[in-house]
Formats: structure tokens, C-alpha cells, sequence
């Protein structure tokens, strides 16, 4: 069974732990989950750690999701973000996307197996998901899931 490397950007102990309990219940793929609470932990993480994939909370304190957002895709714009949310604002959500956000998700329609479905399909679709980052190491595990 492969493993993914989630990096989890969010300030609420409580969003951190269900997005937790969500990935270990997945059954066809092991999350190996790392936590920044900050934006400033998680631009520190991706400095020093290769993530298959990453989801940041919108509203973080310190630093707006959008201004967070760009420093991390100037910082690895190889990493698909998937942007979570408890506001069901579309508008924003269309805002993320259009600047290359691969999806987002509302906190509160949170579910395993979405959760699950929102990262494979972030991956799958990135439009670095065939490129080599030059700071990935060689080691690097890769899940591609293809119907075809």
C-alpha cells in the first residue's frame, strides 16, 4: 500500500483532528500527515520537507489564506493545494482555483472518502503531476491512479 505525504496548514485543533481521523480511515492508501499550525510553520515545512499534496485552512491568523497561498505556490507550485473551508462562499473558492488551486473543500461536508477522492484527484490533476521538481529527492514515492 502506498503512502502520501499530506502537509495540513490550519490554526483549529479540532479541523486538524477530524481531517486526521478522515485519512486513517482510508482503506486503499496510508497518509502519513504533518501539521503546521501557521503559515509561517507551513512555508518553513515545504522548505525542508516534499509533500505529495497540500491543504490549507482559508482563514488562518497572521496571514490571509489568498497572500499564504501565493508565497506556497511561488515556494513549490509543483505541490497540488487543495484549499479547506468552512464558509461555503463559491466565489472565493472560483478565486483559488483560477490561481491554480487544485479544488477545495467545506469542513463541514468533510468525509473520508471525499477527503480521500479531493487529494487523488488534486494529484492526478496537477499540471506538474509529469514534471520532476528539481528539489524532490530521487526517493520519492508516486501514486498515479488512471482509468486508462
Amino acid at each position: 500500500m502506498s503512502t502520501r505525504k499530506i502537509l495540513v496548514i490550519d490554526d483549529s485543533r479540532d479541523d486538524i483532528e477530524a481531517i486526521s481521523r478522515a485519512l486513517d480511515k482510508c482503506d486503499s492508501c496510508q497518509y502519513a500527515v504533518a501539521i503546521a499550525t501557521s503559515g509561517e510553520q507551513g512555508l518553513k515545512l515545504v522548505t525542508n520537507v516534499h509533500f505529495d499534496c497540500i491543504l490549507l485552512d482559508y482563514f488562518l491568523p497572521g496571514i490571509s489564506g489568498l497572500e499564504l497561498f501565493r508565497r506556497l505556490k511561488e515556494k513549490v507550485k509543483y505541490i497540488p493545494i487543495v484549499i479547506l473551508t468552512s464558509h461555503s462562499d463559491e466565489m472565493v473558492a472560483a478565486n483559488l482555483i483560477k490561481q491554480g488551486a487544485q479544488d477545495y473543500i467545506n469542513k463541514f461536508t468533510l468525509t473520508s472518502v471525499k477527503l480521500h477522492e479531493k487529494i487523488s484527484e488534486a494529484i492526478q490533476h496537477s499540471p506538474f503531476h509529469n514534471e520532476e521538481p528539481q528539489d524532490v529527492p530521487v526517493n520519492c514515492k508516486v501514486l498515479i491512479v488512471d482509468d486508462n
